[in-house]
């Protein structure tokens, strides 16, 4: 029996004997089965679905930004210690405004909140860029801007 098992047609309506023999179901069946499955209900709603898409992209992006920062600095200051403190700049916010932030985020309007969180990470990342792209970016800015850039998530 495949992973949504017998049990998932008898509640759709539909009878054992309806099952092909091999008991795997017809492929529009089961993704249809999966998608009225409770995990994705969600998934339905325009303004969360919006929001979903939206935080999976600002994620990505976020992890290319640190993947991104860590390579760049082996170029910048090959030392160990300097790459390290890539991670160590992306993590610091999260021990520092962690609880302050949820403090603030429960008083302030949520929408602007994500709004001015998100324009202050544009601004970081747009700067980190233009100051690579010129040159003018040494181990100590992109420690700087990684901070900034997490400390606006955190």
């Amino acid at each position: 029996m495949n992973a949504l098992g017998r049990g998932a047609y008898l509640r759709h309506g539909r009878t054992s004997s309806s099952l092909p023999r091999h008991g795997c179901p017809p492929a529009p069946e089961a993704i249809s089965v999966v998608l009225a499955s409770p995990a994705f209900a969600p998934l339905r709603h325009r303004a969360f679905r919006a929001l979903w898409v939206a935080n999976l992209a600002s994620n990505t992006g976020l992890w290319i930004q640190n993947t991104g920062a860590g390579w760049l600095m082996t170029s910048l200051a090959p030392s160990p210690v300097m790459v390290s403190l890539v991670q160590a700049a992306a993590m610091l916010p999260v021990f520092l405004f962690a609880l302050p932030g949820g403090a603030l985020a429960d008083i302030l309007d949520r929408r602007r909140t994500l709004v001015a969180a998100q324009l202050w990470i544009a601004a970081a990342g747009l700067l980190l860029a233009a100051l690579a792209a010129l040159g003018l970016l040494g181990p100590w800015g992109l420690l700087a801007l990684t901070f900034a850039i997490e400390r606006a998530l955190r």
